[in-house]
């Protein structure tokens, strides 16, 4: 489309005079990415556009911020006509762009010359005025707002770190303590036979605890950087040695832990260690809010392409505030009731990333006291390809349940 230099001058200067006009403007075309204003620089040209697109940016800080796009029939560079300010904003040509260019001495030299057509002039220039007036109050509005949204969200992760350090200190602090006191007894030889053998066990149970929030926390700074290593999981193995390892666990909370495996199930890759470590944290998130005991099922199913492994535990379940936050790192229920949760809320948060690291997701549904259920949805390579499962569809291995009168 052709520009029409006139027309597009008469919407710009109303009631102008066409001969007037003609004299004002040239049309120049400028190719994309062409700077035709910088801010802070002095420059004395005002620009009309006829064809094609600028976007219109604002330094904040040491940042470059977006303010807008101008297409045909839109102007910028008013102020270079009636005053010696510099410019408050650099445009750039996003497309090739045609432009019409009025510069300040021919403008001025103008005026001179036409001196009936100053009023008019004027009043589009307090037009110019009015308008950036309200355009600069806008962007320090949106400027206000976005240092608020900063400094609350500054003040926020203030919060979440002198939080986050307490909870350190403690989580450190106690085994840490526990383990020097039964160092001290040992020591000083008071603590023989059967009794030395628990004061040490207490030793390498408080040492375990800080090597585990150690290892935590750098793998929390490591993991981003880690590639899956994928082959093929034979998953009955994988749940019945971890049912095992945490057996102990389990039964210290009157707990019992049942595995429903299919007899039959379909080809799964996924990284071993990853998914062992994943399943670890799932299952301890589950004894560890199951206050009363109970049943904590692990059931395997298959839906379509997927594998499903679902941890569902009679807890405490999750309150639908915290629900959105499960997953971030270092949030964690600290107390329910008079109960206190340890931890510094890394468990899930890890677990997410594993699983996801390889293809696979994690869900959860919850109902305040009554349990919740968090499911890890595996991709599966071929669903007819089939390898042996435990044996029977409702089969399971549990954690036994501790005698009650031990």
């Amino acid at each position: 489309m052709a520009v029409e230099p006139i027309a597009l001058l008469q919407q710009v200067f109303p009631g102008m005079a066409e001969d007037a006009l003609m004299q004002m403007a040239q049309v120049r075309t400028y190719p994309p990415d062409t700077l035709l204003c910088q801010e802070g620089a002095e420059e004395e040209v005002f620009y009309i556009i006829g064809e094609g697109q600028v976007v219109v940016t604002q330094r904040l800080g040491k940042d470059e911020r977006f303010l807008r796009y101008s297409g045909p029939g839109e102007h910028f560079g008013e102020m270079a006509l009636i005053g010696n300010t510099p410019r408050n904003a650099s445009v750039r040509t996003v497309t090739t762009t045609t432009v019409l260019e009025v510069d300040k001495a021919t403008f001025i030299e103008m005026i001179r010359q036409n001196p009936i057509i100053a009023l008019t002039m004027f009043r589009t220039a307090v037009g110019w005025l009015r308008a950036n007036d309200a355009a600069s109050l806008a962007a320090l509005q949106q400027q206000k707002q976005e240092i608020e949204d900063a400094y609350t969200q500054l003040r926020i992760q203030e919060q979440r770190r002198s939080e986050f350090l307490s909870t350190l200190a403690h989580e450190l602090r106690t085994p840490l303590t526990t383990a020097n006191g039964f160092m001290q007894l040992i020591r000083s030889g008071n603590m023989m036979g059967p009794a030395l053998q628990m004061g040490l066990d207490k030793v390498a149970s408080g040492l375990e605890q800080i090597v585990s929030l150690v290892n935590d926390l750098m793998f929390v700074q490591e993991m981003d950087l880690l590639e899956p290593t994928v082959r093929p999981v034979n998953l009955s193995e994988l749940l019945a040695n971890l049912i095992d390892e945490m057996e102990d666990r389990a039964a210290s909370r009157d707990l019992r832990v049942r595995v429903l495996i299919p007899p039959f199930l379909p080809e799964l890759q996924a990284d071993v260690d990853a998914l062992t470590r994943a399943f670890r944290a799932l299952l301890d998130n589950a004894i560890k809010f199951s206050l009363d005991g109970g049943e904590i099922r692990v059931e395997v199913s298959v839906s379509d392409d997927h594998l499903n492994v679902a941890f569902i535990d009679p807890g405490i379940g999750i309150e639908p505030v915290f629900m959105p936050h499960i997953f971030e790192r270092f949030q964690r229920t600290e107390k329910y009731g008079d109960n206190l949760f340890g931890g510094i809320g890394l468990g899930l948060p890890i677990a997410k990333h594993l699983v996801e690291s390889f293809g696979g997701s994690i869900s959860v549904k919850s109902e305040v006291r009554r349990g919740s259920t968090f499911t890890v949805h595996l991709p599966v390579i071929n669903t007819s390809r089939l390898t042996d499962g435990p044996g029977a569809r409702d089969s399971a291995f549990d954690v036994p349940q501790p005698n009650a009168t031990a």
